[in-house]
């Protein structure tokens, strides 16, 4: 019940056993994976991506590995890697857990993937997910993130080096890969909504602000209010002072349901630059 929808749902079945809910894998199931897919291509740059998938929270009990061996599936990262199931104690056990907050149903699964430098056989690989409640930490990214590339060393004469880190830039991921920066370094020309860096993991990172922009955005569409400076922003202040320069704003550029519209992000920053041009 952890795995997010097609296609990679259809890549991990044909696997064995690639990953657990832990995000936790070893060099020859890596080896494995990785060759399943990519196998006979050619050896290019390699970049990573991670991000978070959401999930409806469901605990269940797995007995694939048999009754004796049955566990419990649906925790965050906060509980043990293997919580057994042995008896109905057991679930009273995890109820308390989860009761006191010491662990959590998992929201959303950690995803991290690999894609290829390749224009012809771009080949985008998930490699781990890991059940997550989305509070962890700068810091517990750092180290995953760390430990991934240390565990890439594994394949990267056979596949390729990893040359850059992806992410959305909230604020966990930006302290992270700020944190992976001893100075931060520009290194790309400015892309609108993007923002790069250079790391000591020997590669770059690039965080895509739309994760921030869409959020602005979601404020300025609902009922809050945004503050800038001395002046709160709200959606029936944008709309009157769109009217009172002449600027149009269209219903769709401020939709409410809609949550994942770029396309409506960058019509909004564009009025927002039209009513200070016209004011101006």
């Amino acid at each position: 019940g952890i795995l997010p929808a097609k296609p990679f749902s259809k890549v991990f079945s044909r696997l064995e056993n690639p990953f657990n809910l832990h995000g936790m894998i070893d060099p020859p199931t890596l080896s494995r994976l990785v060759s399943t897919i990519w196998a006979g291509l050619p050896r290019v740059p390699i970049s990573v991506h991670t991000d978070e998938v959401a999930l409806a929270p469901r605990l269940t009990i797995d007995t694939t590995g048999g009754t004796v061996n049955s566990c419990f599936v649906g925790l965050c990262e906060h509980a043990p890697q293997n919580v057994p199931y042995k008896n109905v104690d057991s679930v009273r056990e995890v109820i308390g857990h989860l009761i006191s907050g010491e662990w959590h149903l998992a929201t959303h699964a950690k995803v991290l993937g690999v894609s290829r430098h390749d224009g012809e056989r771009f080949c985008m690989l998930p490699i781990t997910f890991e059940a997550s409640c989305n509070r962890f930490t700068a810091t517990l990214e750092d180290e995953r993130l760390r430990n991934f590339f240390s565990l890439w060393d594994s394949v990267k004469d056979t596949y390729g080096p990893l040359v850059s880190l992806n992410s959305d830039a909230d604020s966990r991921r930006t302290a992270c890969f700020e944190s992976m920066a001893g100075k931060v370094v520009g290194i790309t020309p400015p892309l609108l909504l993007f923002d790069g860096m250079l790391t000591t993991l020997g590669c770059t990172t690039t965080r895509d602000r739309r994760h921030i922009d869409k959020r602005i955005r979601s404020i300025l569409s609902g009922r809050k209010n945004m503050r800038v400076g001395d002046t709160l922003i709200s959606r029936v202040l944008l709309r009157k002072v769109a009217k009172s320069v002449g600027v149009l704003l269209p219903e769709s550029t401020l939709n409410p349901k809609d949550h994942q519209n770029v396309p409506a992000v960058l019509r909004l920053y564009k009025v927002l630059a039209d009513i200070v041009e016209t004011a101006d």
